[in-house]
């Protein structure tokens, strides 16, 4: 599965049982190029194969979540900081 350019207000771990795992990290300093915006508070879903949902639960509370750059086919022309 491909997911979206994201960032976790929390500690993770990654397992990787089988197969193979591509991760692009950037350091926090990068996060002002990476475009993310505010969104409400939602709960994210995943349905085999590879669709995510995400339904607002908070309509009160923003949070920095994803970025609106495709990474796997960036547009330089409406994200320029991101070069």
């Amino acid at each position: 599965t491909t997911s979206t350019l994201h960032f976790d207000k929390y500690e993770n771990i990654l397992c990787q049982i089988r197969g193979h795992k591509e991760l692009l990290l950037f350091p926090p300093e990068d996060f002002d190029e990476l475009y993310y915006v505010e969104r409400y508070v939602g709960s994210l879903s995943y349905n085999f194969p590879g669709q995510f949902a995400r339904e607002e639960v908070n309509t009160e509370e923003k949070v920095m979540f994803s970025s609106s750059i495709d990474i796997s086919n960036p547009d330089f022309k409406q994200f320029p900081l991101l070069k």
